[in-house]
């Protein structure tokens, strides 16, 4: 029996005694016990394609999935807070039009160095292949900006923030003209960004701000949203290169079908990063001791003038025997403090998850984008760890939060979504 049969089996358990509990199939515990069944049975399914899972790594996951599945039922039985309630509508800032000139203030300056990108290079096509000029994007992107558009990526946050509080601006008010040019502004950032997990983010903001918090039914075409932001992102997915990516060192060919496309998609994205957490298990590598958990802490220092050593954070590639750089979730607190990191900070996490998915019923703007932020995290925990690894991105987008509501604070929607 492969070992992660054994991973299966406990992924199953967790999300039915998740199931068992909340009743809930929104719940972080039900998304959690998904996506690790469907990885652990997507391995078994290929995993004579794939290097053979250690017993040291199988028990390494299995600490790092109870952990966070305990965390979650702790979390569950937490005190309530008491529901947001404001009934203010006279408007003490104009937010609404502030988010909406600043993002396309932002956009523009992006769209400055897309332009550039175009003088630099050769392309034959505006999408699909690697000659495409949105393929050639991506890698003039990764290489020539190092992943930042320069003030244009703080305002990309600026807009996502921006979109969730017009999200709950209009479940309050059921009225407001600034919702959709926020919404396309947005979704330009993501595309230009050309990162599919930007386009990810911001479609799990758009559902975490619009999903129901008490049982009640949305309003409107708010429900509309996501597909607006879904369709993109499998758009942007096809486009960006499906073809383009190694499949035991040799290019698919270009007329291979839509299958084997996906299913070496799959591989690469669903699997791989399992694969090369097994490699780094068995490195025997000594602890980091909380240089990757707290890169974000190190970094700040090191801005203010302090010598210290700050972690890369885009990690080196391994052959597993598929090429990858991605280590699933567990990759920073093993790398930091082995079996100990992963059970802590999983527990940790799981914790965090169940608290605020236990706060929604009070509908309080920070703690709904909280939520959608942590949902982001949890359903990327198969790839890689986007808790710590953007925890600036995190505080940048709960600050412009929090600083919207307090200038033109949100009415209460507590009781609007059963309308």
């Amino acid at each position: 029996m492969s070992n992660m049969l054994l991973i299966s089996i406990l992924s199953f358990v967790s999300l039915m005694s998740h199931m068992f509990v909340q009743r809930n199939l929104f719940s972080p515990g039900v998304v959690h016990g998904i996506v690790w069944l469907l990885v652990s049975l997507g391995y078994v399914t290929f995993q004579g394609e794939f290097n053979a899972i250690s017993p040291a790594t199988l028990y390494a996951l299995a600490l790092g999935i109870g952990a966070f599945s305990v965390g979650l039922h702790v979390a569950a039985r937490s005190n309530q807070m008491g529901s947001f309630r404001s009934d203010a509508r006279t408007v003490r800032f104009p937010v609404p039009a502030m988010i909406v000139l600043v993002s396309a203030i932002g956009l523009g300056m992006m769209l400055s160095k897309v332009v550039e990108s175009m003088a630099v290079g050769s392309f034959t096509s505006l999408v699909g292949g690697s000659s495409s000029w949105y393929s050639h994007l991506r890698g003039y992107v990764t290489t020539t900006l190092k992943g930042s558009f320069g003030i244009a990526s703080y305002i990309l946050n600026f807009s996502f923030a921006g979109t969730a509080y017009l999200i709950l601006y209009y479940r309050g008010l059921h009225r407001t003209q600034w919702l959709w040019p926020s919404m396309a502004l947005s979704l330009g950032f993501a595309l230009l960004s050309t990162g599919r997990t930007f386009l990810l983010l911001l479609g799990c903001m758009i559902l975490g701000s619009a999903i129901p918090t008490n049982g009640g039914r949305r309003v409107g075409s708010v429900w509309l949203l996501p597909v607006v932001v879904g369709l993109p992102l499998l758009l942007a997915t096809w486009l960006s290169g499906r073809l383009d990516h190694v499949e035991g060192g040799t290019l698919l060919p270009r007329d291979a079908s839509l299958q084997n496309a996906l299913v070496l998609h799959a591989k690469l994205y669903f699997l791989s990063a399992v694969a090369a957490f097994d490699h780094l298990v068995n490195l025997g590598e000594p602890g980091t001791g909380g240089s990757n958990i707290f890169r974000t802490l190190l970094a700040v220092l090191r801005a203010l003038g302090l010598p210290v050593e700050v972690p890369e954070l885009i990690q080196p590639y391994v052959s597993i025997p598929f090429v990858t750089n991605t280590y699933t979730v567990f990759s920073p607190y093993y790398r930091d403090f082995g079996l100990y990191g992963v059970g802590f900070f999983m527990l940790l996490l799981g914790s965090l998850h169940g608290w605020i998915f236990r706060q929604l019923k009070s509908v309080i703007p920070i703690i709904m984008v909280a939520n959608a932020l942590l949902y982001y995290a949890l359903i990327m925990q198969f790839f890689q760890d986007q808790y710590f690894s953007l925890m600036s991105q995190w505080i940048q987008i709960l600050g412009w939060t929090y600083l919207f509501n307090k200038l033109q604070p949100l009415p209460s929607i507590a009781g609007q979504d059963r309308q």
